[in-house]
């Protein structure tokens, strides 16, 4: 493990340096247009387009972690998630396009027949080797291996909660199965030994079966340790067919790139928007939506139906892992939006769209 660890830093050692030269002897006129196309490109990766965009800093985020883990070692949260048995007959009615909520961002799709899933993670943590980093907090109601055969993966970014290697090695050993992910993502599926991989970057678009699949922007960042921070991009997805359209938003703030994705895309029969890990709002308010912001995000998209994902299965933020529900029916209220348009579902509950 540690030769290969040696060997992928010195492979992304010198992709990186390559890149820096080619950008840095770029003619003025091509780096110009460059910009204009790949605003989000940087010579070392991927940046937020946003201008206003400022990540938390350093010393905020260390100082955070701190704090939340001496909280956290004083106290145990109690919260009840609900949740209930997998409606196998729904879910494998090819006939019916339904939804079902795994958890975390995790979702199976049956959309005109084939099985979707998203940002699949079954690990009991979400982190390195799955040793260190968030707990699973409410276990799935699904197995894996009861899910039926997969034919498309969405993948939004590689943090561990969203790129989980072991349900990544699980599905990838169907061959029929194709990932999608953002660019320079790739790498980390062959290094697996999985080749079917679509990559895309922003705005692009693959065809495969009777769906067209764009990769759209999100704000958020990307990285698995201290090292790789923005090398890889994160993104949303669209999924249309000639009947219906699909909306998975990954991991994202609140920007104003949703009311271009709705332009371009919409209106969506079903929006997969997270609504969790919000808390405090100095640390998370830059790369995740709040519950009012995730309804702000429905509307601006132009979603018939809502899927609320990230909450409920990982303790990640401030808040309480029960509270975002709370939140997201206090900001329905106020900004006057259908509940039922936009309720949580438990976790392995299954909803026609």
């Amino acid at each position: 493990m540690a030769e290969s660890f040696k060997k992928l830093n010195r492979r992304r050692f010198f992709s990186n340096l390559f890149s820096f030269l080619f950008y840095l002897f770029l003619p003025q006129k091509l780096k110009s247009a460059k910009n204009e196309l790949l605003l989000h490109h940087t010579p070392f990766g991927f940046k937020n387009i946003d201008p206003n965009f400022k990540r938390a800093r350093g010393i905020d985020v260390f100082n955070w972690l701190i704090s939340r883990g001496a909280r956290r070692s004083f106290s145990k949260e109690i919260a009840i998630i609900p949740s209930t048995t997998f409606n196998k007959e729904l879910v494998q009615n090819k006939n019916q396009n339904s939804v079902t909520w795994i958890g975390h961002s995790t979702a199976l799709i049956r959309f005109n027949g084939k099985i979707i899933l998203t940002d699949p993670i079954w690990s009991e943590t979400a982190g390195p080797l799955n040793l260190m980093g968030a707990k699973r907090y409410t276990p799935p109601t699904i197995l894996r291996d009861q899910i039926p055969e997969v034919d498309i993966i969405l993948i939004s970014h590689n943090h561990y909660d969203h790129l989980d290697t072991e349900t990544i090695k699980f599905f990838g050993k169907n061959k029929n199965t194709k990932f999608f992910v953002p660019l320079k993502l790739k790498e980390f599926f062959t290094d697996l030994g999985i080749e079917n991989v679509i990559e895309l970057d922003w705005w692009e678009e693959k065809y495969i079966f009777d769906f067209k699949i764009v990769c759209t922007p999100a704000q958020h960042f990307s990285g698995r340790t201290m090292f790789d921070g923005d090398e890889t991009l994160w993104a949303s997805w669209v999924v249309t067919s000639k009947n219906k359209k699909l909306y998975f938003a990954g991991d994202s703030a609140y920007f104003n790139q949703f009311k271009e994705i709705g332009k371009n895309f919409g209106p969506f029969d079903l929006a997969l928007i997270p609504i969790g890990a919000y808390l405090p709002r100095n640390i998370m308010g830059p790369v995740h939506v709040d519950p009012k912001e995730s309804i702000q995000t429905f509307l601006d998209i132009n979603a018939k139906f809502m899927l609320p994902i990230h909450w409920g299965t990982f303790r990640m933020a401030d808040e309480q892992i029960d509270q975002p529900p709370k939140d997201l029916i206090i900001a329905a209220k106020k900004m006057e939006v259908d509940w039922n348009l936009i309720a949580p579902f438990k976790i392995g509950e299954t909803k026609i769209w």
